[in-house]
């Protein structure tokens, strides 16, 4: 835990490092975090400066650019699916 911070109003942010074995270079991972009805839940999670919504949103739009709206969500749906499947859940 290296700190944390509260840009804006219902948003805060937490900074943290995971160590490694045998004196690596630490990890850089930090949250972004928002409330919600009273609860802080974890909005975004960067690794190493890398945004896990900014990749999600460049592949999503990869997709839809090349392919279409319709194959997106057909691809999330497939993904979401074998999700559900290999935990045994159904929806």
């Amino acid at each position: 835990f290296l700190g944390e911070s509260q840009p804006d109003p219902g948003y805060a942010q937490v900074r943290s490092q995971i160590l490694q074995p045998g004196g690596k270079q630490p990890v850089a991972v930090n949250y972004v975090l928002r409330q919600e009805n009273g609860r802080w839940l974890i909005y975004d999670v960067t690794v190493e400066n890398i945004s896990i919504i900014a990749n999600y949103r460049n592949q999503f739009n990869r997709v839809m650019n090349n392919k279409g709206y319709a194959t997106l969500i057909s691809d999330l749906k497939s993904k979401q699916a074998a999700l559900a499947a290999s935990l045994g859940t159904h929806k």
